[in-house]
């Protein structure tokens, strides 16, 4: 399991630094990234070069965490 320090660390230095208001300004770029996990997701079906260690199935946590959800 990840050191959940560290998760806690990273999301507190992304809460009070983060430039949420200009979300818009990133979105391509965030749209940008999806589509290249995605495309890397289709291209690597059968022999990934990594797998997470989730509670749900990989290739679910895959595509959620694609769309920023996890």
């Amino acid at each position: 399991m990840e050191d959940p320090l560290l998760t806690i660390i990273v999301l507190a230095i992304t809460w009070q630094w983060g430039d949420w208001r200009h979300w818009k300004d990133y979105y391509s770029t965030i749209l940008f990234w999806a589509l290249g996990n995605f495309i890397y997701l289709y291209l690597t079906i059968n022999k990934p070069l990594w797998k997470f260690t989730t509670i749900v199935p990989s290739s679910l946590a895959d595509m959620l965490m694609s769309l920023d959800i996890i």
